[in-house]
């Protein structure tokens, strides 16, 4: 999830062309039904969203679904406020700082989809 489209767009494009299925959601509306109902062994969750912020849709899912929390993935443009620093550093979770290489992209998410599967 990404609040710019033509990064999503980038994002989804990338992670198929790896053979990982990718569904998309522009909002954390859309996304929290598909992430609650749904397996994903990676979840990229931007930090800037136009209806909420990242933190708030993570703490949303992991309240609901607590084995999603080693499976997120957060992008930002920058990490600009104190509480998101200290948030990302207590859950421990990966963060690609926009922008980032597409290749570091796939290592993360590589990484984190082979330790689901342990």
């Amino acid at each position: 999830m990404d609040d710019d489209e033509t990064i999503l767009d980038l994002l989804a494009q990338t992670l198929e062309t790896q053979s990982y299925e990718v569904d998309v959601a522009r909002t954390s509306e859309d996304a929290l039904p598909q992430v609650l109902f749904r397996d994903y062994s990676v979840i990229l969750i931007d930090l800037v969203l136009p209806d909420t912020n990242g933190l708030s849709l993570y703490r949303q899912i992991t309240r609901r679904r607590p084995s999603l929390r080693s499976r997120v993935i957060f992008v930002t443009g920058a990490l600009d406020t104190g509480e998101a620093v200290r948030f990302v550093r207590l859950v421990n979770a990966p963060v690609l700082r926009k922008p980032f290489d597409l290749g570091d992209l796939i290592a993360t998410v590589r990484r984190l989809a082979s330790a689901q599967d342990r």
